[in-house]
């Protein structure tokens, strides 16, 4: 099977300055592109009904809400996270009422993650988080210990975490488990093929990564290998989708 992945972004169709509380010390200016007027960009729920319209039912969809906020904020308000999931859950509805179709929310917003949670319980809902790669004033997002916390919390079906940190941090795969969350990860690292063979050993559920064709046929030889070797530490691969997946994904079974 496939999967394919698509960023709903928060944006608007001209520049703005939103209002965010007192807490967030600067305010995020949302600009239109370059050689782009407000008159000119469709709608952007307009956007995410055609093209779920255009989209093969077999087609898997990890769908991410990335939203426009500071690092300074602890907190996203209320209002704005009603601005995007509202709409977002309506048309996804709409267009899989009657469909097949695996769909998997994401957002490194843990408020966002909540309200995709709390309002729909037909398809899973992970929470992407840093984990410490970078500041923020929402505590959520800067450590392991408190994404597995948050995601526990929220009853999400998992997190997605840097490779690098999984790869420096292994016992982060048992703490998921006994969290009973899927572990994915994201991250250059997952272009090679060693890592994503070493997360599959170690537990991790699948691979974010862009490079998929050299990945893919890699694992694909060495597991070819090591069944014709019977080799007891065959690990299989599998393109497509993982309950999670952009720009496409791996999944790893043992």
């Amino acid at each position: 099977c496939v999967c394919v992945c698509m960023c709903v972004c928060a944006c608007v169709r001209k520049s703005v300055t939103l209002p965010f509380p007192s807490s967030c010390t600067r305010p995020v200016a949302l600009a239109l592109a370059k050689d782009m007027s407000a008159s000119t960009v469709p709608d952007l729920w307009g956007c995410l009904d055609r093209f779920l319209q255009g989209l093969p039912e077999h087609v898997g969809l990890n769908l991410e809400v990335k939203m426009a906020m500071p690092n300074t904020c602890p907190a996203t308000p209320p209002e704005e996270v009603d601005r995007m999931v509202t709409p977002i859950l309506e048309c996804v509805q709409r267009h899989t009422e009657t469909s097949s179709r695996g769909v998997t929310f994401s957002s490194f917003d843990p408020d966002v993650c909540v309200a995709l949670k709390s309002r729909q319980s037909r398809y899973p809902v992970v929470f992407l988080s840093g984990m410490g790669l970078y500041p923020h004033a929402d505590a959520r997002r800067t450590s392991i210990e408190a994404a597995i916390n948050h995601a526990a919390s929220a009853q999400l079906a998992g997190i997605v975490a840097p490779a690098s940190v999984l790869l420096a941090n292994q016992g982060m795969v048992a703490a998921a488990k006994a969290a009973n969350l899927a572990l994915m990860t994201y991250g250059r690292e997952n272009n090679e093929p060693e890592n994503v063979r070493q997360q599959a050993k170690l537990g991790v559920k699948g691979a974010i990564l862009d490079e998929v064709e050299h990945v893919v046929k890699e694992l694909e030889r060495e597991a070819q290998a090591a069944v014709i070797h019977r080799s007891p530490d065959a690990v299989q691969y599998q393109v497509g989708h993982l309950d999670v997946g952009a720009p496409a994904a791996i999944r790893v079974r043992a």
